[in-house]
């Protein structure tokens, strides 16, 4: 985040997290630590009131029903402890329970107004089969009393990385998904207010070839923004379907490329636009990662 024209870093530390002030040239000039006891760090974000909101997780292993397995800790921007929203272990997704928070994925915090949303994943109790699998789960959190109430306007499983952001009065929430669905998943939430919404679509905006449950997809999701018309999506991935000098396939050996998933807001239609053709088969050239930084609503930059 930043503040007073300064650059802030902040992340995991021992027995708390870590708020790093850079200068222009990148150097630390201040190290801020703030304690706080937890199992797993859940992700940081600076809300639209001015306040900031941690999240962190607790393991239950024990598959316990009444455990406070995260907290979203509310802090002023000196960091002063204000107040805590706790969520427990028995919430619900489709399927119940939450053994591990966190799990597999990523933890997104975007707000409107006084609603802050938290997109993330998490390792479910046992199911029938025996087996604990993993989806993606959602909270709204009222930031004035810091009271939580579950989401879930969207299903994904196993849901890998989670993105959410809001634009006008609604909602959009990106998952990858290795099986139901298998593919990149965009959902659309017009006229979202918490727990209404005038209508809902989800696009299986960029499929993946393979099994149904195969871990292994060959894409990874670096960014999501939302403008006037689209929703954009980048990433990286072997080519699947989508041809890249006459290479399709998701074979694990292919080379990767940076990709834009460019979604019509309305309709939900979606292009795929490669920003790199390395040949996927015989390039010595792979890209590791992206990210995406919105600068305007017309103009973005993917790194």
């Amino acid at each position: 985040y930043e503040a007073s024209g300064k650059l802030h870093v902040v992340c995991a530390g021992t027995n708390g997290i870590m708020d790093y002030t850079l200068n222009s040239k990148g150097k630390v000039t201040a190290t801020k630590k703030i304690s706080i006891k937890y199992d797993v760090f859940g992700g940081f974000y600076k809300g639209t009131d001015g306040k900031f909101y941690v999240a962190v997780g607790y393991q239950n292993p024990t598959e316990s029903r009444t455990k406070t397995v995260i907290k979203v800790i509310q802090y002023n921007s000196k960091w002063k402890k204000l107040k805590t929203a706790s969520i427990k272990s028995n919430a619900s997704n489709a399927f119940e329970g939450i053994v591990q928070p966190f799990y597999a994925g990523n933890c997104s915090m975007e707000m409107k107004g006084d609603t802050l949303y938290l997109f993330t994943s998490r390792m479910m109790f046992v199911h029938s089969d025996g087996l604990n699998h993993q989806s993606n789960i959602s909270f709204t959190i009222d930031t004035k009393k810091m009271k939580v109430s579950e989401a879930n306007e969207s299903y994904c499983s196993h849901s890998f990385n989670q993105y959410v952001r809001f634009k006008d009065d609604d909602l959009y929430l990106v998952d990858h998904g290795d099986a139901y669905p298998r593919s990149i998943l965009i959902t659309a939430v017009n006229g979202y207010e918490p727990g209404a919404y005038e209508s809902i679509f989800d696009v299986g905006a960029f499929q993946f070839q393979g099994e149904t449950g195969d871990n292994y997809t060959g894409c990874t999701i670096g960014g999501m923004e939302v403008g006037n018309d689209n929703i954009l999506v980048c990433g990286t991935s072997v080519p699947h379907k989508y041809k890249i000098k006459g290479v399709t396939g998701s074979d694990s050996s292919y080379k990767k490329n940076v990709y834009v998933l460019v979604t019509d807001r309305e309709t939900g239609k979606t292009k795929v636009k490669w920003l790199t053709t390395y040949n996927p088969a015989t390039s010595a050239t792979t890209v590791g990662q992206t990210r995406m930084l919105k600068l305007t609503e017309d103009r973005y930059v993917i790194l």
